[in-house]
């Protein structure tokens, strides 16, 4: 680890022990995207750094300047008690803003002359992204997936969740994208992340795994708006499949249960619209109706039949699992985790 006057890059502070890191950008900076954990002791309001970026641009860098200090000399005596709270808490603080310039080495420099001992990430969240960039996909490359496959509410979502809960390795891309993957994916979630926060998560999520079985859910190219990497679908499409299969009352009654709430109808309605080019104008008004007489399973069953399950690509599976019950489902997974270590070669060669 290289370490110059509390300078540290993001590669040297993931050896430390008992870290923070401190996202010191404006509110809107964090909310867009950050270091996965990181809290927001933020400079400056989004209208600070505003103001302060016209004055950059349109006035002086010295007027700029100014203008930091006098809208910072009144955030400073809050902020370095908040530091100092996290010093009773953290061994390592690093402190980051967007490229490892004046906003950090300011605040870094101020604390360090007081004797509260903190590094500034060098190049800050810029640096950070550098290096996502440059191991995302060799990181992607390096787990061994155990993909699950299967047409719409068949349960596959479910069965990951228990498996989580059982302490076997899985990665859930669609809750790290926040969207199911199709037209209706959004329903009762929150909004998706951005792109780089994405990647951040999936970093996050692959770091834990190098080198091991892990169960992951099939998908395209996209969750939503969210673009999976290159490197990652290419391992899951060379790794070992499962067609997960359920009979048509089991996946009806999965999806009634993921999107039968009741706040989700105008959500439901609204995305049904979106479906004219592949279901008749007629169907879709038929499906509206039934949404707003409650009649949930008729219109799982009717999208099933005529959206998801027409628009499902085929292809071959290392093995089928016949799932009409999560749990057992989930189950007979987890033997099949504990002897794949034992097969010699149950990696596919495509």
């Amino acid at each position: 680890m290289i370490i110059t006057n509390w300078n540290i890059s993001y590669e040297d502070s993931l050896e430390l022990k008992d870290k923070i890191y401190v996202d010191i950008r404006s509110p809107l900076e964090y909310s867009s995207e950050t270091i996965p954990g990181a809290i927001n002791l933020y400079l400056f309001t989004d209208e600070e750094r505003r103001v302060i970026g016209e004055t950059y641009v349109h006035q002086s860098t010295e007027l700029a300047k100014k203008k930091g200090i006098e809208f910072v000399s009144k955030r400073l005596p809050a902020l370095v008690s908040e530091i100092l709270e996290l010093e009773h808490q953290y061994k390592s603080i690093v402190i980051f803003c967007s490229r490892g310039g004046y906003r950090s080495k300011s605040l870094v420099g101020l604390l360090n002359s007081l004797d509260i001992k903190v590094y500034r990430l060098i190049d800050g969240y810029k640096g950070y992204r550098r290096f996502i960039r440059e191991n995302l996909d060799l990181l992607s490359k390096s787990i061994k997936p155990i993909v699950l496959y299967g047409n719409t509410g068949c349960g596959k979502t479910k069965i990951l969740h228990l498996l989580k809960k059982k302490d076997i390795p899985t990665i859930d891309l669609e809750a790290l994208a926040s969207h199911r993957g199709s037209i209706l994916g959004h329903v009762g979630l929150k909004e998706q992340p951005s792109q780089k926060m994405f990647e951040s998560l999936l970093f996050e999520e692959l770091s834990k795994y190098r080198d091991r079985w892990v169960f992951v859910e099939g998908e395209s190219s996209k969750i939503g708006r969210i673009n999976l990497p290159k490197s990652l679908l290419e391992n899951m499409r060379n790794s070992f499949t499962i067609l997960v299969k359920s009979p048509m009352e089991h996946r009806v009654s999965n999806l009634v249960e993921e999107y039968g709430q009741r706040e989700n109808k105008t959500q439901l309605i609204d995305s049904l619209k979106k479906l004219s080019g592949y279901i008749s104008k007629e169907n879709i008004e038929k499906l509206i109706d039934r949404i707003e007489k409650g009649e949930l399973s008729y219109v799982a069953r009717l999208l099933c039949e005529n959206y998801y399950d027409k628009r499902y690509k085929k292809r071959d599976y290392d093995d089928v699992l016949e799932n009409r019950n999560e749990e057992e489902s989930a189950n007979l997974l987890v033997e099949l985790y504990n002897i794949m270590d034992l097969v010699p070669k149950i990696m596919k060669s495509k």
